[in-house]
Order: structure tokens, then C-alpha cells, then sequence
């Protein structure tokens, strides 16, 4: 079974934030995928750090890996 925390230079589990960013054109949903040029096709997520808001930390992972940056607020979906 896969670990579901990424590890710091300590081997400290981190919690993971992964994003689900839609949008609606015409009236059809579409995610956003982006690729990565080593590990592929990915939605955007990256490690919540201790202290930083979980919807804080995917925001700013969203923006990080897509160079976007106008976002609706999160919705939490699982914690």
C-alpha cells in the first residue's frame, strides 16, 4: 500500500493537499490536469506544511505547479 504522507529530509510524515480545480465553459465541467516532465499527467498537490491552512497550501500549490492565479475558495472535500 502506497504511503499516503510525503516524507521531509527528517523522514517526519508531512500531510499531502491535492486540488480538484474545475471550471464550467459552456456548461460543461472540465478539470485541470497539467503535465509533469518527469512524472506525467497530474492534478495539482503538494505537502501542507505545519501552520499553513489546508486550503491555504492547495491554493498555493495550484498556483505553484499551473502559473495560475485567480481562484473561488476551496471547498474541503475529505480531511
Amino acid at each position: 500500500m502506497a504511503d499516503e504522507f510525503e516524507r521531509d529530509a527528517l523522514g517526519t510524515r508531512a500531510e499531502q493537499g491535492d486540488c480538484l480545480v474545475t471550471r464550467l465553459v459552456d456548461g460543461h465541467p472540465q478539470l485541470l490536469l497539467f503535465r509533469h516532465p518527469i512524472a506525467g499527467i497530474q492534478i495539482p498537490a503538494g505537502t501542507v506544511e505545519p501552520g499553513v491552512a489546508a486550503d491555504d497550501a492547495v491554493i498555493g500549490a495550484a498556483i505553484e505547479e499551473t502559473d495560475l492565479f485567480r481562484f473561488t475558495p476551496p471547498t474541503l472535500l475529505w480531511r
